[in-house]
């Protein structure tokens, strides 16, 4: 199969979902598949020499994509890569982390272009990202749900609004924060 591999992205979780593609990449590659790279929040593209070239270097994942977003780089690479999307293409492995990849965005534009991909349709995805929607989803369809409260970040420090231990999660990024 060729599969291509989405990652980077401009997300707070740029750096995980590099790592993430690079070890789907190799994964699929030991498996025989033709796997070409696509780092969304650059457009740096990579396949074939290139590809293993990069995963072999002693820098490890940085070497896919850098790690940190380039001044002026916002997504550059996701909706040429869609609109030009490869018809050979067989399969689309979503290994972005947080924003686009997993909001629904990604999951709809592949949908619109009639790609396969990996991972929870454009529904589920933007019901997910979206946590205190999906934590009263949840508790009306009977699934207990820990306690919680949604607050802004400057009333988060201020104070502990709940008794400790507690975990602080963006209501629409991945990422949390013990305290």
């Amino acid at each position: 199969m060729k599969i291509a591999v989405l990652m980077g992205g401009t997300s707070e979780e740029r750096e995980i979902s590099i790592r993430t593609g690079a070890g789907v990449s190799k994964a699929l590659l030991k498996l025989g598949h033709e796997v070409i790279t696509l780092d969304t929040g650059t457009g740096a593209l990579l396949k074939g020499g290139d590809l293993r070239q990069a995963l072999g270097n002693p820098a490890g994942p940085s070497a896919l994509a850098p790690t940190a977003i380039p001044k002026g780089a916002a997504n550059v690479g996701l909706e040429p890569f869609v609109r030009g999307m490869p018809r050979d293409v067989d399969l689309v492995f979503v290994a972005l982390h947080g924003g686009d990849g997993e909001n629904g965005t990604l999951q709809a534009l592949l949908d619109l272009a009639r790609v396969p991909y990996t991972g929870s349709g454009v529904l589920a995805s933007a019901l997910a990202m979206q946590k205190d929607v999906a934590k009263e989803l949840f508790r009306v369809a009977g699934v207990p749900v820990a306690e919680g409260l949604v607050a802004s970040r400057f009333e988060a420090a201020k104070q502990h609004l709940m008794a400790r231990p507690y975990v602080i999660k963006p209501i629409a990024e991945g990422s949390s924060d013990m305290s």
